[in-house]
């Protein structure tokens, strides 16, 4: 049965044997072999020291003297011929294999493959360093070009304050480390041929730029399976250019008084984050910006501008004037459409408004008609009003559409009022006439010897069929003339037998309907009186639609000049 330890010996002697035969190949080593015996597997003795202890390196640095003495010494050629090695031989041959190669073959990396690919690094290549071209002047620090390529805004979002982009980011410098004949006279272009696209862990083993958006909410990277991220090497000039896609989420602070014709503008900012302009200077590439879909169901978007600026480095209220990180703005602007909030909200509370003035058709005497209509309004565009808000952003300020919403409001309740207000006048100045006719003299010759028991109990004579003012009133009535008499109003129309009155009782009431000009007086108010509920629902029906469409004209010149709706223009440059 095969021990643990019998396979880590077969593991060791394979490691060994690989170990010889690229040394044998590259000449990296003086001429050494490990002969196998084949009349029993090799024997492999091991030092006190731990099996599982981790080894320090020292890639590409001097020789070491005990491993130099160790690998040409008798005991190297005494312990391989005998086919046992101990761990400390083993440690000194991969140690001069990564001081000769700069590389140590393992399975993990493919072995001569990553050689291959990391030929380009050079010895002693620091990625945490800055790679100045010439680390003595730092009047020439390392310049980074920087290129947006925004697809489309992915989400506005209206809670948080954030605006998406789907962004990529190209950013090129020149690695001053890396390029073999860099130089002011060199062109990148008479060398694409040699570019090296490299990805993957690649991407972590030369210098980059720690850029940051100061804004940021968050970024995420779409992929599938890889990351889409990629770095264009020239090894020879040294132009390193970085390629990277990713949904950025950027904080925007959103003003919503103009709402629904509100229009943003948000500023963000790119720069580096540990370096200053003496190591790092960065600038825009080009037009430094480009948007490609300007537009979507609900919103308009552009980019206004893209500039360049050094910022002082800032400790609390203190700047530091002397230590300036060059910084990268950007202006997106955006702008709503009113298409929606028309059909959904503007129009639907007109036509409330509108419906509640067509109540002035009605007959003022119906006045229960026209509460009915106007209070079932008023109900409706409170709800709408309820749903409007509910959509909306929510902010400690009034907005642009709740002023619309409480102006429509109003002017629904103010009809409202005016129909109440009419119903009172009505019903005072038909409390007030029957009071009048119930004192009257005439009323008295009328009704003879009863009293006022007996007229209570007369059927309807609290009400004696009495008509609305505008129709029993000549000052009132519609075509200013005095109604006909009505001869006919006789004590069977009061409900009363004339046989069971006297004689001049009944004479009486058969010739009530003759007393017309006392009739007039009590009526009109002694002849100049004013009908109250005609005058107001006159001054209604004229005021009300005049000042609401006064006030909607008002309203939309103010949103369209003052939000600068209509100041939309933007860059060729910068947008599609």
């Amino acid at each position: 049965m095969i021990t643990l330890n019998q396979i880590r010996m077969v593991v060791i002697q394979v490691i060994i044997l690989v170990c010889v035969f690229i040394s044998r190949t590259e000449g990296n080593l003086q001429s050494w072999s490990v002969p196998q015996k084949k009349a029993s597997p090799p024997v492999l003795s091991f030092s006190p020291q731990s099996f599982d202890t981790v080894v320090p390196f020292n890639p590409g640095g001097d020789e070491d003297p005990l491993c130099s003495k160790l690998l040409s010494g008798e005991r190297f050629d005494q312990e391989t011929q005998r086919g046992q090695v101990t761990i400390d031989i083993l440690t000194c041959i991969l140690k001069e294999l990564k001081r000769k190669n700069d590389h140590v073959p393992t399975i993990s990396d493919g072995g001569g493959e990553s050689s291959e690919r990391e030929s380009w690094l050079p010895r002693n290549y620091d990625k945490l360093q800055v790679p100045l071209e010439f680390p003595e002047n730092l009047t020439n620090p390392v310049h980074v070009d920087f290129f947006l390529n925004i697809g489309e805004v992915m989400d506005f979002n209206e809670i948080d304050h954030f605006i998406g982009f789907d962004v990529e980011i190209i950013a090129g410098w020149k690695d001053g480390k890396i390029g073999q004949n860099s130089g002011p006279n060199n062109n990148d272009e008479d060398h694409a041929d040699q570019d090296i696209y490299l990805s993957g862990d690649a991407l972590d083993k030369i210098w980059r730029p720690d850029f940051f958006f100061e804004q940021i909410a968050s970024v995420s990277h779409p992929n599938v399976g890889v990351e889409p991220k990629t770095i264009v090497l020239n090894p020879t000039t040294g132009y390193v250019k970085f390629k990277t896609r990713m949904l950025l989420n950027l904080y925007c602070d959103f003003d919503f008084f103009y709402y629904p014709a509100d229009s943003q503008e948000c500023h963000f900012t790119l720069r580096s984050y540990s370096y200053n302009t003496k190591l790092v200077n960065i600038s825009w590439f080009d037009v430094g910006i480009y948007l490609h879909r300007t537009y979507d169901y609900n919103f308009e978007y552009g980019v206004v501008s893209a500039s360049r600026t050094d910022v002082p480095e800032r400790i609390g209220r203190w700047k530091k004037l002397d230590e300036k990180h060059a910084t990268l703005e950007f202006v997106v602007k955006s702008r709503r459409r009113l298409s929606y909030h028309l059909v959904q909200t503007y129009i639907p509370s007109v036509i409330l408004a509108v419906v509640t003035w067509l109540c002035f058709l009605v007959p003022r005497e119906q006045s229960e008609v026209r509460v009915g209509v106007a209070m079932t309004t008023l109900l409706t565009i409170t709800a709408m009003f309820s749903s409007v808000r509910s959509s909306a952003p929510a902010v400690s300020y009034m907005k642009a559409i709740d002023a619309w919403m409480l102006g429509c409001i109003f002017f629904i309740f103010v009809t409202l009022g005016g129909f109440l207000a009419i119903a009172w006048i009505q019903k005072k100045e038909r409390i007030r006439y029957h009071q009048k006719m119930m004192t009257a003299p005439t009323f008295h010759s009328i009704v003879g010897g009863y009293d006022s028991k007996d007229i209570q109990e007369i059927p309807h004579a609290t009400h004696l069929h009495l008509p609305p003012s505008s129709e029993f009133c000549p000052v009132h009535s519609q075509f200013n003339k005095p109604p006909p008499r009505d001869t006919s109003l006789t004590g069977n129309n009061l409900g009363v037998d004339p046989a069971s009155d006297d004689e001049g009782g009944s004479s009486s009431l058969h010739n009530f309907g003759a007393t017309t000009t006392t009739e007039e007086t009590f009526c009109c108010g002694g002849g100049g009186g004013v009908n109250l509920d005609a005058k107001l629902d006159s001054i209604l029906v004229t005021v009300i639609p005049s000042s609401f469409i006064v006030f909607v004209v008002t309203y939309w010149i103010w949103l369209l000049v003052a939000s600068q709706y209509n100041l939309w223009t933007l860059s060729a440059d910068h947008n599609a």
